[in-house]
Parts: C-alpha cells; structure tokens; sequence
C-alpha cells in the first residue's frame, strides 16, 4: 500500500514560522537601532533585499513544494539529509 502524500504541509505557513522565529533571533543578536546608526544607503538596501529572496525565500519557497511531491517516508529522509548536505557543502 502507497504511502500518501505530504500535500497537508503549508510551505506558505511553514516559512513565515521559520522567517519569524530566525527574525526573533536577530533582532536579538544585531538590534534595529544598529542597522539604523549604521546609515546604509539605498543602493545597500537593494542589495540586501536581492540577497534575502536569493536565499532564503526562493530556496525555502521550492524545498516545501517540492515536499508536496514525495511520499512521507521519502519526506522524512529529506529533511535530515538536508542539515547534512548543507554542513558538507559549507
């Protein structure tokens, strides 16, 4: 019997927790009123906004649909072979 599909998984939900709690973080470790002394220009801004939806909102974006494709038991293999790929390629 076929396993059935992950498709109950909110990519959209699950990445607004992951932004959420990773922003939490930051603003403890580097607060808003540095970032605002530090006087970054526009161009700086575009820069950084590039960045975040290069690496984080696409990536995360296609890793949870790609999970509505794979049977759970392949989902769960995944997603602990993901943490392991990133540290060996880092």
């Amino acid at each position: 019997m076929e396993e059935p599909h992950l498709c109950a998984i909110r990519h959209g939900r699950c990445s607004s927790y992951t932004l959420l709690f990773a922003s939490a973080f930051w603003v403890v470790i580097n607060p808003p009123w540095e970032i605002v002394e530090a006087h970054y220009e526009l161009k700086d801004w575009m820069i950084f906004l590039v960045f975040a939806v290069i690496s984080i909102l696409i990536p995360y974006t296609l890793y949870f649909h790609g999970m509505k494709h794979i049977l759970s038991s392949r989902a769960i293999i995944t997603s602990t072979l993901e943490l392991i790929v990133a540290v060996a390629t880092a």
